[in-house]
């Protein structure tokens, strides 16, 4: 499908997102800078907190969701928090996101129990779609090996599925 230019199926997506995926779109320049410094891999170490407020712009961007996905795998329980309370009012459209279904899966990952729960609770009544979408499918296989795991440890009375 051909959108018009200057928009794309991701216009209005999410509030206060610029909707189309090349970093050009956003509008904070600050942010376009940080964005083509990632893409170079030329410049300081970022961290987390220097897109506080940007979370799901990152993650539907390919350098962003990269760039969230490495610092999700060691960054501390804080960041990991102040992250997914970004995430978590948009996981349902990350989910089916091109790049921001890699964030999603890294949470359900790296997140604490309380976080994957959280998530979980955004699949009730979703998994059919989600498992016939391109990218929400990865998302399930996720939970579904990540589930797997997490019940090879519970003792045997809690292994009965």
């Amino acid at each position: 499908m051909r959108y018009p230019s200057g928009t794309s199926r991701y216009t209005g997506l999410y509030s206060g997102w610029q909707g189309q995926r090349g970093f050009e779109s956003f509008s904070d320049p600050k942010i376009c800078n940080f964005l083509e410094e990632l893409k170079s891999g030329k410049g300081r170490r970022f961290e987390l907190s220097d897109i506080a407020g940007h979370i799901v712009e990152f993650s539907a961007d390919q350098h962003g969701s990269r760039f969230i996905q490495q610092k999700l795998e060691i960054c501390s329980f804080e960041e990991k928090e102040s992250v997914f309370k970004e995430v978590l009012p948009h996981a349902s459209k990350l989910m089916t996101d091109v790049f921001g279904n890699y964030v999603i899966q890294k949470f359900f990952e790296y997140g604490s129990s309380e976080q994957r729960k959280e998530l979980a609770n955004q699949l009730t009544g979703q998994i059919l779609t989600l498992s016939l979408q391109m990218y929400g499918c990865r998302v399930i296989q996720k939970v579904s090996s990540c589930a797997s795991y997490m019940l090879s440890f519970k003792p045997d009375r809690y292994n009965y599925l």
